[in-house]
């Protein structure tokens, strides 16, 4: 059942990459996207580059891996679980990110 439910968060985010619409992974989040190999293209973070390497053996991401709280780039935004702001920079950057697609339109 859980490869299945892989499989299709993997179509839908295949789906929201490929047609500019945001995605928003938080901690292990950006493991899925790692394994995927959605990460190896985008700024993004993590808990930490060696959580994520150690999760996935196979993690191509490594010269994209910004350690800070929260990383936006383009329509991906990512953000690591440490510390006590780290969600609300996550959700100022996801708020953030929706004010510019509106207004943009």
């Amino acid at each position: 059942m859980e490869g299945r439910r892989n499989h299709q968060v993997k179509k839908l985010a295949n789906f929201c990459f490929g047609n500019n619409i945001s995605i928003a992974a938080l901690c292990d989040a950006t493991i899925f996207l790692g394994n995927y190999r959605f990460l190896d293209q985008h700024k993004h973070t993590g808990n930490s580059l060696s959580y994520l390497k150690a999760e996935d053996p196979d993690y191509r991401g490594a010269k994209k891996y910004i350690n800070e709280q929260s990383v936006s780039d383009g329509s991906l935004l990512t953000a690591n679980r440490s510390g006590l702001s780290s969600p609300l920079t996550f959700s100022f950057d996801i708020s953030y990110s929706f004010f510019l697609k509106i207004r943009n339109h």
